[in-house]
């Protein structure tokens, strides 16, 4: 039984993708992404085309946002003084 935090899940589907391993999603045989494969996944899944380079620079900012939502969770959590 999981227990519900009762926060709405934020991640969109896209975000999502880079939680999971390529087997996971469909990609036989691969056990860890590449430029290459996510470019391939995204044209598959989402019929989206990119170049490897856009997907370099779409990943690098997604990770960017992922982690600057992850810092300002934790300086909240820190400010309410739940973690110290």
């Amino acid at each position: 039984m999981s227990i519900s935090t009762g926060a709405p899940e934020q991640l969109t589907p896209e975000q999502k993708m880079i939680s999971k391993l390529p087997h996971e999603v469909g990609v036989p045989d691969k056990r860890n992404w590449t430029l290459a494969l996510a470019t391939a996944y995204v044209k598959r899944d989402f019929e989206r085309s990119c170049t490897i380079t856009s997907m370099a620079k779409w990943l690098h900012r997604l990770v960017d946002r992922l982690c600057g939502s992850m810092e300002s969770s934790f300086q909240k959590l820190i400010e309410s003084k739940i973690i110290n």
